[in-house]
């Protein structure tokens, strides 16, 4: 096989509207390349929500790197956020989900390269506000991970408080 006989990969460029939103990244899960989509602003965002009332532990979500599982686990838990994110019909998909803890750190380490639309007055712009990840502490069963879209700290917070959210869906690079 030569090179011309290999099949090409179409990367998505980080900022490109694509996949019902904004291309914010790109991970490989199981050595396949994936695109991180987040969606559109309007849509695709809570303001102050807490990630679940109860703080018992959800032993589903516990992944630093699957938000699809997590958010599950965290719906059948009783996660009015988990319930929000899975009733989402964004774009022509519904697979969209609460970020895990590595795709909140894709996500926020590409914001600047994304271009004026995610800048700081851009139409699509975090604030810089701590966001939650779909990602439980695994030491803590009162805590789940929370990213800073200010400086990029990540901390875990007691699940009861109330911060921002977002949702994304992970798109196959072919």
């Amino acid at each position: 096989m030569n090179a011309t006989d290999t099949p090409r990969l179409i990367v998505p460029a980080i900022g490109a509207a694509c996949a019902g939103g904004f291309c914010l990244g790109h991970v490989f899960v199981d050595a396949l390349p994936y695109a991180i989509i987040v969606a559109p602003k309007a849509e695709g965002r809570q303001d102050v929500i807490a990630w679940n009332k109860s703080l018992k532990r959800v032993d589903g979500a516990l992944s630093y790197f699957d938000g699809l599982a997590n958010t599950r686990a965290m719906a059948a838990a009783g996660s009015e956020l988990a319930k929000w994110a899975q009733g989402l019909r964004l774009g022509g998909f519904n697979d969209w989900h609460i970020p895990s803890r590595q795709d909140l750190l894709v996500v926020r380490g590409n914001v600047a390269a994304a271009g004026p639309l995610f800048g700081d007055n851009g139409a699509e712009a975090f604030e810089s506000k701590w966001y939650w990840s779909s990602t439980q502490n695994e030491f803590n069963d009162d805590y789940a991970w929370i990213q800073l879209f200010g400086y990029g700290d990540q901390d875990s917070l007691r699940k009861s408080t109330e911060y921002r959210a977002f949702v994304v869906r992970r798109e196959p690079i072919r």
